[in-house]
């Protein structure tokens, strides 16, 4: 918006006869130092036009800082913002909005999550690999890793007793071969030893 024509306005300087330049008139008050901005200040015996210059120039800062137009907006969020008025306030408000629906649904993930792996009560005592000494309390997937790993190790635990018995019965037959033939021949000693006796007996 262009500056309106002093002279024509309603607010015409003439009216002040003589008039006083803003350069010649001077803040007489305490001085003002802004906490959040150490360059904006206000001295006692600063110019009321400099005055003015120091507030334009921040309040054309302040607008070009809260102008939403040059801020890149996610695609996601462009579509939930829809066609909603473009204020620094509504912006706020909507990002807050969508924070509150993201933490809801987190919350909803989460109540799944339990719902879907719940805690069981269980007893791997009979497992080798826990640590467990009667009944336990934990999540239903913990509990079927345990499980699983407890029936690994038995399939384990028995492929190796096949396999010793396997070796044993090896070592049975092998034994068995070199025993017969000397069972044979004890029983043929035992026999004749007999037939021996019977021929002493009659002489």
């Amino acid at each position: 918006m262009s500056c309106k024509n002093c002279e024509s306005s309603s607010t015409s300087y003439t009216r002040c006869n003589p008039p006083i330049s803003t350069n010649c008139t001077f803040y007489q008050g305490d001085s003002k130092v802004c906490n959040n901005d150490s360059t904006f200040t206000i001295c006692k015996g600063d110019s009321l036009t400099s005055i003015q210059q120091t507030f334009f120039e921040k309040i054309c800062k302040l607008i070009g800082d809260v102008d939403l137009s040059k801020i890149n907006v996610p695609a996601c969020l462009k579509e939930a913002w829809d066609n909603s008025d473009p204020s620094i306030l509504n912006y706020i408000s909507f990002l807050l909005e969508q924070h509150c629906l993201l933490k809801e649904s987190i919350s909803n993930i989460v109540e799944s999550q339990e719902t879907l792996d719940p805690l069981v009560t269980i007893c791997l005592a009979c497992c080798s690999e826990s640590n467990c000494t009667g009944t336990t309390t934990i999540k239903l997937s913990q509990a079927l890793t345990e499980i699983v790993q407890c029936l690994c190790n038995a399939k384990a635990e028995i492929e190796t007793l096949k396999t010793n018995l396997i070796t044993l019965t090896e070592s049975f037959n092998t034994y068995k071969s070199i025993v017969d033939p000397k069972l044979i021949l004890i029983d043929s000693i035992i026999l004749n030893q007999t037939t021996i006796n019977s021929r002493l007996t009659c002489l």
